[in-house]
């Protein structure tokens, strides 16, 4: 009787996800997050009070299934972003450090040669003719 009286009635139904499920939500929710604030700065503990789970339990899944921190692919898409806008040929380095929130350009040209295995400049040359 109660299978059935669910089977009349659809919209009163409840609908259970698998933890497999939750946590790709999860994920992909910090994601989005990160790449809303690609040209600005979020931290762990603002994703956290947005998606309303603890640092702990985030850092553990998000690693677990992307194979970084949190931070560590935020610095990939904004390096990303960089390669982008490098191909463009529209801005200096200087800007692209300062539009990615990058504290200085020496720092971003730290962080880019320790993702991209070259400086900016080099990507560059290598890829704008």
């Amino acid at each position: 009787m109660l299978i059935r009286g669910e089977e009349e009635n659809p919209e009163n139904s409840y609908i259970f996800f698998d933890k497999e499920s939750m946590d790709n939500h999860l994920i992909n929710s910090v994601i989005e997050i990160l790449k809303d604030n690609i040209y600005g700065r979020v931290t762990v503990e603002e994703i956290c009070r947005k998606v309303n789970y603890s640092k702990t339990y985030i850092s553990r899944i998000f690693n677990k299934s992307c194979g970084y921190t949190i931070i560590e692919y935020y610095t990939r898409l904004k390096i990303k972003e960089a390669k982008k806008m490098i191909r463009e040929d529209m801005y200096s380095f200087a800007e692209i450090s300062n539009r990615l929130c990058f504290n200085n350009p020496h720092y971003f040209t730290r962080v880019f040669k320790r993702i991209a295995n070259m400086t900016p400049r080099e990507y560059k040359n290598s890829v704008v003719k």
